[in-house]
C-alpha cells in the first residue's frame, strides 16, 4: 500500500515546490532518524562548541535556555542522545542560573567540569561548587573584590585535584578598601597536581612554598615583591611564563638578604617574564642572579627612573640585562631590529625583534604599545620633583647592552626632535641600512637633528643646532629613509633643506637615497625638490624623477603608477 507521502507525490495536481519540500522533510527524518548516537552527539558537539583542546563556550551565547538543553527538546531521540552524553553537559557557562547550573551537574555524571560564574550577577552557589571542586577541571570566576575574595576563601580547602586552569578577575567594590585578592599559601590544601595555567592579575600570593602552584606553567600575577620573585621560580621549576602586572602604590622592593652571596635563582624553562611598574632597586639583584637559559621574551614596563639615580642605573640595569640579552638573541635569533621611542620626557621605550626577512614586519611600528612580538621591550618613567627630566645619558647605557653590528632595521620615535642629542649612542648601529622616523612636533621651525648627523660634517648646512652633533656620520650603510605620521612642512624650510642635503651627500657617494613618506602631511614642494636627488614613495605610490604638474603636482591626481611602468621604476 502507498503512504500517504507516496499517494500525494503521484497526484498530478501536486505542486512542484510541495514535492521538493515534502522530499526534504523525507530525507530529514531519515537521517535524524537512521543516525547512530555517536554520530549525533559529535553534531550536538560542534553546535554547542565544544572543543578538546581549548574548553567550553564561556557564556549561553544570548540563548535563554543553555544550548544542551534546546538540543534535548527537539525529539525522543535527540533527547535519548543528549541525556546519554554526560560531556554535553559538563560545561557550565557565564550566565547560566543556579536552577540549570545544578541541572547540568546531574546530568554530567562523573566527568570533569569546566565552570564559569560572573559573582555579581546570577552567582553560583558556593556550596554548589565546593561539592564539586574535585571535578573541575578549568574554572573561571569573575567579580567584585569583596566577593572574589570570599569565593577564593571557600574552595581554599578544598582540594582540585583535576584542576589545570584557574582564572579570577576581580575589579575594586565601591567604598571598599579590598584592592587586591589574597591567595592563601594552602589553596586547594595543597593538593593541585594538573594546574598548569593561572590568570588571577588582582591577586598577591600570600607566601611559599605554595604547592598547589609547584607544576605551574604559565601565572599572571598583580603584585610579587622581589623576594617573592625568586620564592616563586624556586616553588615553580617548570615555570615557563610570568607576567607580573602591579600598581604604582605597591611597587617591587628592594628587600635585604634577597639572595645568598652568589646564590643563582634557576629557571630553567622560563621563557617569557614581563614586569610592570618596576622599582630598580628590587630588581637589580635579581636580574643579577637570574638563571634563565631558555629566555625569548623579556618586557619590563614602566620603570621608575628618579632623578637623583640615573646615573647609578645607567650603569647597573645594562650590566645586569647583558646576560640575558645574549640569551635572546641565542634562543630567538640576532636582534636586526631595534626600535627606540624617545621622548626625552617622561617616557621611552627601547624594543628589540628579528624580522627574518626585510619589512615583513613594519606593520608593527605602527603600534607603539606592541610588544608581545618583541625579544625584549624596555619602557620608563622619568620621575622627578620638579617632573620630566633628561635621560639620554641613561638611553646611551642601555643600548651598550646590544650588539650592535646586527642591528640593520632602526625605528625611531622622537617625539619632539631631541634624538639628534643621542646620535653619539646611535653612531653605535653603524650598520643600519633602513630607518623607520616618525614625529609628533608640529611646528614648522621644529628641530631636524638626526637628519643632519646622518650628513656628512663637511656637507651638512649648520642650522645653528650643529654644536649638539658630533663629527661622525650617522648611518652610513642607510639606503631607505620611511618617515611615519609626521607633520612635512608646506614649503619645506629647515626640514626640506636639511632632508635635501642628506640625499645629496648619499647621491655624491655613488647611491641614490630612497625616501618614502607614509601618512604624512603632502608637500608637492619637499616631493618635487626631493626627487631631484633621491627615489621618492608617498604612501605607496611612486614619483617619477620629472615633473609634468611643476609645483603644483600631488600624487593622488597624477598616475604614478601608469608612468612606473614606462620607466625603470626603482
Amino acid at each position: 500500500m502507498d503512504t500517504g507521502g507516496e499517494v500525494a507525490l503521484k497526484h498530478e495536481d501536486v505542486d512542484p515546490l510541495d514535492v521538493a519540500v515534502l522530499k526534504q522533510r523525507q530525507n530529514f527524518r531519515s537521517l535524524v532518524c537512521s543516525s547512530s548516537f555517536e554520530i549525533l552527539q559529535h553534531i550536538f558537539h560542534s553546535y554547542v562548541g565544544i572543543d578538546e583542546t581549548h574548553g567550553f563556550p564561556l557564556n549561553l551565547r544570548n540563548h535563554r535556555i543553555p544550548l544542551p538543553a534546546l538540543l534535548s527538546q527537539v525529539c525522543t531521540r535527540w533527547r535519548e542522545a543528549c541525556l546519554s552524553d554526560c560531556r554535553l553537559w559538563s560545561c557550565i557557562p557565564f550566565g547560566l542560573n543556579q536552577k540549570w547550573a545544578s541541572e547540568f551537574v546531574a546530568r554530567s555524571g562523573e566527568s570533569s567540569l569546566e565552570i564559569s560564574s560572573f559573582l555579581d550577577a546570577n552567582p553560583l552557589p558556593l556550596a554548589l561548587v565546593r561539592g564539586v571542586m574535585h571535578r573541575i577541571r578549568r574554572l573561571r570566576v569573575v567579580g567584585n573584590l569583596d566577593e572574589l575574595q570570599d569565593f577564593c576563601d571557600a574552595i581554599a580547602n578544598k582540594p582540585a585535584p583535576v584542576l589545570e586552569y584557574l582564572f579570577f578577575r576581580g575589579y575594586a567594590a565601591y567604598n571598599s578598601n579590598i584592592l587586591m585578592l589574597h591567595i592563601p599559601s594552602t589553596i586547594f590544601v595543597h593538593v593541585a597536581p594538573r594546574l598548569r595555567s593561572a590568570i588571577v592579575p588582582q591577586a598577591h600570593l600570600e607566601g611559599f612554598p605554595m604547592p598547589a602552584f609547584t607544576h605551574l606553567t604559565s601565572i599572571h600575577l598583580y603584585i610579587l615583591t622581589a623576594s617573592d620573585t625568586v620564592r616563586l621560580l624556586q616553588n615553580s621549576p617548570h615555570l615557563k611564563e610570568l607576567h607580573c602586572n602591579t600598581i604604582r602604590d605597591c611597587p617591587l622592593e628592594s628587600t635585604p638578604n634577597l639572595l645568598v652571596e652568589g646564590e643563582r635563582v634557576h629557571a630553567p624553562e622560563l621563557t617569557t617574564l614581563v614586569i610592570r611598574n618596576i622599582k630598580l632597586a628590587g630588581v637589580i639583584s635579581f636580574f643579577e642572579a637570574l638563571d634563565a637559559p631558555s629566555l625569548s621574551e623579556l618586557t619590563l614596563k614602566c620603570i621608575e627612573i628618579k632623578e637623583e639615580d640615573v646615573q647609578r642605573y645607567a650603569t647597573a640595569l645594562p650590566r645586569v640585562l647583558s646576560a640575558h640579552i645574549k640569551t635572546l638573541h641565542h634562543v630567538q635569533s640576532p636582534c636586526d631590529e631595534l626600535k627606540i621611542d624617545g621622548d626625552n620626557s617622561e617616557y621611552s621605550t627601547v624594543e628589540c625583534c628579528s624580522t627574518g626577512s626585510g619589512e615583513e614586519r613594519t606593520e608593527i611600528w605602527r603600534d607603539s604599545g606592541h610588544a608581545s612580538a618583541s625579544h625584549l621591550y624596555l619602557r620608563w618613567i622619568a620621575t622627578g620633583g620638579n617632573g620630566a627630566f633628561d635621560t639620554q645619558s641613561f638611553l646611551a647605557s642601555l643600548l651598550r647592552a646590544f650588539s650592535a653590528h646586527d642591528v640593520r632595521i632602526l625605528n625611531l620615535r622622537d617625539r619632539h626632535g631631541h634624538l639628534g642629542r643621542s646620535s653619539g649612542c646611535l653612531q653605535a648601529f653603524p650598520c643600519v641600512t633602513l630607518l623607520h622616523y616618525s614625529r609628533s612636533d608640529t611646528k614648522e621651525a621644529c628641530r631636524w637633528d638626526i637628519f643632519e648627523a646622518m650628513t656628512p660634517m663637511e656637507q651638512r648646512i649648520h642650522t645653528g643646532q650643529t654644536s649638539l652633533l658630533g663629527g661622525q656620520t650617522l648611518f652610513p650603510l642607510l639606503t631607505k629613509l620611511v618617515i611615519h605620521d609626521s607633520f612635512i612642512p608646506q614649503f619645506g624650510g629647515v626640514f626640506l633643506r636639511v632632508l635635501r642635503r642628506l640625499a645629496q651627500s648619499r647621491k655624491h657617494d655613488g647611491q641614490l637615497l630612497e625616501i618614502a613618506f607614509e601618512e604624512c602631511s603632502y608637500s608637492a614642494h619637499v616631493m618635487a625638490e626631493l626627487k631631484k636627488d633621491a627615489v621618492i614613495t608617498w604612501n605607496g605610490a611612486w614619483c617619477p624623477p620629472f615633473s609634468f604638474g611643476g609645483i603644483g603636482e600631488d600624487p593622488e591626481l597624477e598616475n604614478w603608477e601608469m608612468w612606473g611602468s614606462m620607466f625603470d621604476e626603482p
